[in-house]
């Protein structure tokens, strides 16, 4: 059974889920596609405010706007449908983005250059290449052992629930190599046995509370 409009908003933002007023913004609204479309696809509801209240739009004049994001945009161009939904008198526009696994999708990031964006939990962030690996455990749903290895073991043991650690203090405590502490972290970081402090300049991390 198809959930209701306002079903879905109480459903909140999320790995495939994202609200917008408008289309006004429209290098946030292409960086979101861009990360729907390299995170395993997802919808955006136009029409929506950060309140979850339903605004509206005209949504003949949105879908063409939509079109122009996912085409002039992204690069490649990123393939797009659109429903139009009805609540309350008032006209909301969702924008499904399909998955892209063949290529990465670029858009401009807030300094114009061209980067690649992905969608972890309800965040669109640039790429790292913890993010990355993050993302694909995802798309592939890969679940949580019910015993951890010994050396995922003494890992997790760096980190501390009311301290933060970053990558380049995790590679020079653990014996592991670098690639093997970026797997060990994502991971992590998947199964939410640790959270993620992101900020514009840097990913901090600890043990989930």
């Amino acid at each position: 059974m198809e959930l209701s409009l306002k079903e879905i908003i109480k459903l909140g933002k999320s790995q495939k889920l994202d609200f917008s007023h408008s289309l006004n913004d429209s290098k946030k609204i292409a960086q979101i596609m861009c990360s729907f479309a390299n995170s395993g696809g997802g919808s955006l509801f136009i029409g929506i405010k950060e309140t979850g209240k339903i605004s509206g739009v005209n949504p003949s004049e949105e879908i063409e706007n939509a079109q122009e994001i996912a085409t002039n945009l992204c690069q490649p161009k990123i393939a797009i449908e659109t429903k139009i939904w009805q609540e309350d008198f008032r006209l909301v526009l969702e924008i499904k983005i399909l998955a892209n696994s063949e290529k990465n999708i670029l858009t401009k990031d807030e300094n114009n250059e061209w980067r690649k964006f992905i969608r972890i939990n309800q965040l669109t962030l640039k790429g790292t290449k913890i993010l990355e690996k993050i993302s694909v455990l995802e798309k592939k749903n890969v679940s949580k052992p019910e015993i951890l290895s010994d050396y995922e073991s003494e890992f997790l043991a760096f980190f501390q629930k009311d301290t933060q650690i970053s990558l380049s203090q995790l590679y020079a405590k653990s014996k592991l190599n670098k690639s093997e502490i970026d797997d060990l972290t994502a991971k992590f970081a998947h199964w939410k046995m640790i959270d993620m402090e992101i900020s514009e300049y840097k990913i901090f991390y600890k043990l989930h509370k």
